[in-house]
């Protein structure tokens, strides 16, 4: 379950910056990014979604992770 999740979280973060995000901002230009979003709103939506899910999946992962170590340290 852990492994699984953080290959997730990997490559839907990889989505997330370097195919939606990186595409549509422009740094330094509000306003172009702006019209980039409203024309590729889709993409947008993906990207954002997809960082919504590497947020859920990096809190399983740590309680994951909490589970699987607490019987460590008892004391």
């Amino acid at each position: 379950l852990v492994g699984v999740g953080l290959i997730l979280m990997f490559v839907l973060a990889i989505v997330a910056e370097f195919v939606a995000f990186s595409t549509i901002l422009v740094p330094g230009d509000a306003d172009a990014s702006v019209e980039n979003i409203r024309a590729n709103g889709g993409l947008f939506a993906v990207g954002i979604a997809a960082y919504i899910i590497v947020l859920v999946l990096d809190v399983l992962v740590s309680w994951a992770l909490y589970v699987v170590f607490k019987p460590v340290d008892r004391s």
